[in-house]
């Protein structure tokens, strides 16, 4: 029986992967990663041309400082933290999923729509 993905389970499909791909880039920071805000990440153009992305994590270091951290491009696409979200962007906007507030990455609620609540997950 062949079954066709809906747009909810591709949006989930893919910010699970690209999820789970930053968080291996950002140093185990999941809690920090499930609550970043969409206006917290950036796109910035260096001298070079390279693409870096920022991510002002909401976990203070010192004080009420916040730690900012940049996700650097690959040579190789295929392990790009940065082309892995784009590539989450670019499904959001195919999706009409509009990101522009909010959580940059959302759970869904009960599998029908993306919610606007933090994708988080609890032990205990």
């Amino acid at each position: 029986m062949h079954s066709q993905l809906t747009a909810i389970n591709i949006y989930v499909l893919v910010r699970d992967k690209v999820f789970f791909f930053a968080d291996l880039f950002t140093g185990d920071r999941v809690s920090d990663l499930g609550r970043l805000q969409a206006n917290q990440v950036f796109m910035l153009k260096d001298r070079n041309g390279l693409f870096l992305l920022k991510l002002t994590f909401t976990k203070t270091t010192r004080g009420s400082a916040t730690s900012p951290f940049i996700l650097e491009t690959f040579e190789d696409l295929g392990v790009c933290p940065v082309a892995w979200i784009e590539y989450y962007l670019s499904v959001c906007n195919l999706l009409n999923i509009v990101l522009n507030r909010g959580y940059f990455f959302r759970t869904t609620d009960r599998g029908r729509v993306v919610s606007k609540k933090t994708f988080l997950g609890f032990c205990g």
